[in-house]
């Protein structure tokens, strides 16, 4: 990985701390975003920028940002980043509208900067890498949706040009944090802390991914929101500065940073391959029952994360709740259903606690208003397979968290589709319908799903 040719490179960092508007509130850590943000990238030893091709600006409409933001776009050869922080809004038209220091909430769309004319004005730019980085509210609805539902996870091509890199503060529905009496924005503030300290056990440069796993992980973990990125080509790959944090003396640094964060990223990257990211899951697990307070947060992070599949997160849920964790169980299980509790939890540990025998397994079954599965010759000679086993058991768990029939199936579904084990998928519906507490339409809702699979 390499630093940007400063030479052939340039940075515009764009804030708004004051507007005109009253409605609009004023953010007095957009200024200190822009100076201290422009201080990392600028360092003289560690930064991949030049302090004079590092642009600040205050804009207003009558400035007309975009064809500063051209013109200085047309004299990069190498990198040429954009950044923003300040309110964003949504127009009528859905589209993310950033606000200057003269917009007005009143008329936000004849007043604003629409983000499609920032884009271009990005976009013409001749540098081999274009980066785009948004701190404001709603700021993933710059990843343009496919699917029109506000889900910035479905958007694989937002730039539309090779070499494009976008990260944002928050997805498309959500908002940004700009904690009250803090010296920067909450998603600033933790960029600036990773480019001016470093990644512990990283790279010798952080790169573009390493800065947003690096975010990822430190965000979610102090409950804010989690960032989203769109990497088109080998952007990804360009470091801003180097590792404050780099020790020449380790043997084999990992690109990740430390193990727990490493893992962490393994499990949350939606790319990797399926069962990798099973593996990464299991081993954070290991490690947080043998009282690593890491892999412990890297649990709690994934049992809250709503990006990562169901079962992801059912799992880390019910491994909290054996480890003690009850609290960050519980929050966890919220993200599901309103029927959260630790009583839940204690029900799904009754429901996987298996008796000493066979026959004591089938009667609690049929306690719990369960179909217990037919005994051909002997207690334990039954036409279930492994995986008829595991299904059952994860439909009991689902069941006693007290997850609904739609949860369940999206759960089931992201088995088949995102995890790719359709077997097990089928497994788990067949197991589902054996509870006899689901009315006769969540069955025949478990059945047609059952015929897709099956189908498929």
């Amino acid at each position: 990985m390499r630093l940007p040719i400063r030479s052939d490179s340039r940075a515009v960092l764009m804030g708004v701390g004051e507007y005109d508007d009253p409605t609009l509130p004023p953010i007095p850590a957009a200024s200190r975003n822009l100076h201290d943000l422009q201080a990392a990238i600028t360092h003289p030893d560690n930064g991949g920028f030049h302090v004079e091709r590092c642009e600040i600006i205050s804009p207003r409409y009558a400035d007309k940002p975009t064809a500063r933001v051209a013109d200085l776009g047309d004299d990069a050869r190498d990198m040429f980043l954009v950044y923003y922080c300040g309110h964003a809004e949504r127009a009528s038209d859905g589209e993310l509208i950033l606000t200057l220091a003269d917009t007005t909430r009143k008329q936000l769309e004849y007043t604003g900067l629409r983000m499609s004319d920032l884009q271009r004005a990005i976009m013409t730019s001749r540098a081999q890498i274009r980066v785009l980085i948004l701190d404001c509210c709603f700021s993933g609805a710059a990843l343009p949706s496919v699917l029109g539902n506000d889900d910035a996870d479905a958007i694989i091509n937002a730039a539309r040009i090779e070499g494009a890199f976008i990260l944002t503060s928050s997805a498309a529905n959500k908002t940004s944090n700009a904690p009250p009496g803090e010296q920067y924005t909450a998603f600033t503030g933790v960029m600036i802390e990773v480019l001016r300290e470093g990644i512990p056990e990283g790279p010798e440069t952080i790169s573009l991914n390493d800065l947003y796993t690096a975010l990822d992980w430190k965000l979610r973990a102090r409950n804010h929101p989690a960032p989203k990125r769109v990497n088109n080509g080998t952007a990804s790959e360009i470091a801003l500065v180097r590792n404050n944090a780099f020790d020449p003396r380790a043997k084999a640094p990992d690109a990740g940073g430390p193990a727990y964060m490493s893992l962490y990223s393994q499990v949350a990257d939606a790319d990797n391959e399926p069962r990798s990211r099973i593996i990464a899951l299991e081993e954070i697990t290991d490690k947080a029952k043998k009282g690593k307070e890491d892999f412990r947060i890297a649990l709690t992070i994934i049992a809250t994360n709503t990006d990562l599949p169901l079962l992801f997160q059912i799992n880390a849920i019910y491994q909290l709740s054996l480890l003690g964790e009850v609290p960050a169980a519980v929050a966890g299980l919220q993200t599901m259903t309103v029927n959260a509790s630790a009583e839940a939890l204690e029900e799904a540990h009754r429901t996987l606690t298996l008796p000493s025998s066979t026959q004591e397994w089938l009667e609690q079954l049929k306690q719990d208003n369960w179909n217990a599965p037919f005994q051909r010759y002997q207690r334990w000679h039954m036409h279930l397979t492994d995986a008829d086993l595991w299904g059952i058991h994860m439909a009991r768990m689902m069941r006693a968290m007290r997850l609904d029939i739609n949860t369940c199936i999206a759960a089931v579904d992201q088995l088949a589709n995102v995890l790719k084990d359709t077997d097990l998928a089928i497994s788990t519906v067949k197991g589902l319908r054996r509870d006899g507490s689901f009315t006769h339409i969540e069955h025949e809702a478990l059945d047609d799903f059952l015929r897709k699979l099956t189908i498929t």
